[in-house]
């Protein structure tokens, strides 16, 4: 036997789980000891590639994979990356119940359309809310949802009860109106609320975020950010004069800022914009 082969079952179930889903299974060949090893990965990372071009082999592959996984009580990643819509709600839904069963510690669905976020309402999946009512989401540390349908209620309940989320991602999420990301004992590190076209209101209060990224600054108000560094703002013609108001707060100690503006260059130069004592790094990109 090789040297690697001696290494114990779980040492070499942590080196499957930092490999990509499909080369772990491919171990399987390696001898008999190794055929059931990568089904004990913490680490389900379902990221499409050119041969499962169709929904119909992707949803096999993902089925196929969790009917045969052994591993323990907690999933430390899982990952659904691939163009699915409401027609394969209950699949999704499926998956979901089993990573939540797991005690999953970051979770990504990410159902976008070649990395887009155009899709009728109508066809984009529905976050079920009879999984905020059956699961335990004490674990979960990252959750990222892009191109999914969920609620302004949804959110405030991971926020609520989620007390190690660390980093939250929603892109695309047609039906948030007024989010409020506040509290004082939140760990929230890196917040991103992008392309929520009916988005009317976002109020941050979160001590620990280092990070924000918006697509719009209507409605935006912060408050009790003393770690935030990071903030990457897209902002239209509509809200230009509301952009340095909006990053008043923190702009003292901003160390990066990244700007999309979409409003003639001339706007932003003749207009008033505080200092930036602190300022490491500034992006600024016209549309």
């Amino acid at each position: 036997d090789d040297w690697i082969s001696q290494l114990p079952d779980e040492i070499l179930v942590v080196v499957l789980s930092s490999l990509p889903l499909k080369e772990a299974a491919r171990t399987s060949v390696l001898s008999t000891r190794w055929i059931n090893l990568w089904k004990h990965t913490s680490c389900l990372d379902f990221e499409a590639e050119s041969s499962l071009s169709e929904r119909r082999k992707y949803v096999r592959w993902v089925n196929s994979v969790i009917r045969s996984y052994e591993g323990g009580s907690t999933l430390k990643h899982f990952r659904i990356c691939f163009d699915l819509d409401r027609c394969s709600q209950k699949v999704i839904t499926k998956w979901l119940e089993f990573a939540f069963a797991r005690q999953v510690e970051r979770l990504r669905l990410e159902l976008l359309e070649y990395g887009d976020f155009e899709k009728v309402p109508s066809e984009v999946y529905a976050f079920p809310k009879h999984l905020l009512l059956v699961n335990n989401f004490k674990s979960l540390k990252a959750l990222c949802l892009k191109s999914v349908d969920v609620t302004d209620e949804a959110i405030h309940f991971f926020i609520r009860n989620c007390q190690f989320l660390e980093q939250l991602i929603v892109h695309g999420a047609l039906n948030i109106t007024n989010l409020e990301v506040c509290g004082s004992s939140l760990g929230l590190k890196h917040l991103e609320i992008s392309y929520c076209f009916r988005l009317k209101s976002v109020k941050v209060s979160a001590p620990n975020l280092t990070s924000l990224k918006v697509t719009t600054v209507q409605g935006l108000f912060l408050e009790n950010v003393p770690m935030l560094v990071d903030v990457f703002v897209a902002c239209g013609e509509l809200y230009a004069n509301k952009l340095a108001p909006a990053l008043l707060s923190c702009i003292q100690q901003l160390e990066i800022l990244t700007l999309w503006l979409n409003f003639p260059k001339e706007d932003i130069e003749q207009g008033k914009f505080p200092e930036l004592p602190k300022l490491k790094k500034l992006v600024i990109r016209y549309n």
